[in-house]
């Protein structure tokens, strides 16, 4: 049995099936290590601008720890998470691998040196890409800081196309990267839609849907996520006389800026629900018809995998991580020029109006989201094993 440790900085609601799905194996042996207990009751979430509390269960079915002052700390920056513990518990305990997820704080780089000072092999799962964008300095240190501490990593656990490139661009031999790719809890986002249309119908009344198609935004109103140019892209299709709902899920430092729009530009059928909890997320995308993302420097975005597997067609922005993976122009969606509501008007014009077309794209979101599982997952973490001697090839 291969007991890897996996250090995260707090429970998060997208790795905790991940865990439990691969603690299934009779190989691997999972432990999440926990620096912070974040998610587990109510606190503000810096993106929402709010009081939250996830209402799914994030502990359940892999082993798990606490490690240091975890009721107090709050991950908030590099320097944020120490947790000197973190050093006795890799040194004092028997782990075959130590996996980290990303270099950003400074505890994870305590959990590297303990783990090469007792000769534990880690793995490192990242999320970035080669079209982020960093300041000159940030680029700098990160390009030298990276070129360094890659050498040292045993095996690259790439959550998509995007992000294996991004190993390859520092040297990193295909040999050593394996696909353990970004990905939900299908089953729990898929909805059989014809037993569910009491429960749909309900919800488009309560919210006011009209009877013609419903483009949802769902995440956090930032800037970096731009739900703005979705209304720039509403305002251009109206004028056009396209007609269609838009709802918005979330909340965040730019709902009185989108409120705002709305009323500038007299828009119509435009709706915000505010921030929608895990479980009740399923139903509000199947009372829906096209997803849109229009974020700039995006990592992956999650709520893609979730949209898909409930089978909704997809537009994003070019360079969100996830689009290499998720997104096929033409069969299950489109991707547009960022920053560009023109280009994502003209995206949105050919699925709107066909009707066809969109059941189309619904059964081929389903059908890419088959492959993009925690199988895939569990495959890629036994063939990393294997390919440093802890299984037999």
């Amino acid at each position: 049995m291969i007991k890897i440790a996996i250090i995260n900085s707090h429970p998060i609601q997208y790795f905790a099936p991940l865990y439990k799905e691969l603690n299934k194996s009779n190989e691997i042996d999972i432990t999440a290590l926990y620096l912070s207990d974040l998610n587990l009751k109510p606190s503000i979430d810096p993106g929402f601008k709010q009081k939250i509390q996830w209402d799914v269960n994030m502990l359940d079915g892999y082993k798990y720890k606490f490690i240091g002052k975890y009721q107090t700390n709050r991950p908030n920056g590099f320097w944020s998470l120490i947790v000197p513990q973190i050093w006795n518990e890799i040194r004092q305990s028997e782990y075959d691998v130590i996996w980290l997820h990303g270099y950003n704080f400074a505890a994870y780089i305590v959990a590297f040196f303990a783990a090469k000072s007792k000769g534990v092999k880690v793995f490192f799962r990242g999320e970035s890409h080669l079209m982020l964008k960093r300041s000159f300095l940030k680029k700098t240190f990160h390009a030298v800081f990276c070129k360094i501490f890659f050498q040292y990593i045993d095996a690259f656990l790439a959550i998509g196309t995007a992000n294996k490139k991004y190993y390859k661009s520092f040297g990193i031999s295909e040999k050593d990267i394996f696909l353990v790719p970004y990905t939900i809890d299908n089953s729990r986002f898929r909805v059989d839609k014809d037993h569910i249309q009491s429960q749909i119908k309900d919800l488009k009344t309560e919210i006011g849907l009209s009877k013609h198609p419903t483009i949802i935004f769902s995440s956090k109103f930032m800037e970096r996520k731009r739900p703005h140019d979705l209304l720039e892209a509403a305002k251009i299709l109206q004028e056009q006389k396209y007609e269609f709902n838009t709802l918005f899920l979330g909340s965040g430092e730019l709902e009185t800026t989108l409120n705002d729009l709305v009323k500038t530009y007299n828009l119509q059928n435009i709706f915000f629900k505010g921030f929608v909890n895990q479980s009740s997320l399923p139903l509000y995308y199947a009372a829906c018809d096209i997803f849109v993302l229009p974020s700039i420097n995006e990592p992956w975005g999650l709520v893609i995998n979730e949209v898909m597997s409930c089978g909704l067609p997809v537009v994003v922005a070019n360079g969100i991580g996830a689009a290499d993976d998720l997104v096929q122009d033409g069969v299950n969606g489109f991707t547009f020029e960022p920053l560009n509501p023109v280009d994502l008007a003209s995206k949105l014009k050919l699925i709107l109006n066909n009707n066809s077309l969109r059941i189309k794209m619904s059964k081929q979101s389903n059908i890419i989201m088959n492959s993009w599982s925690f199988m895939e997952c569990a495959e890629g973490v036994q063939n990393a094993c294997k390919n440093i001697g802890l299984l037999e090839a």
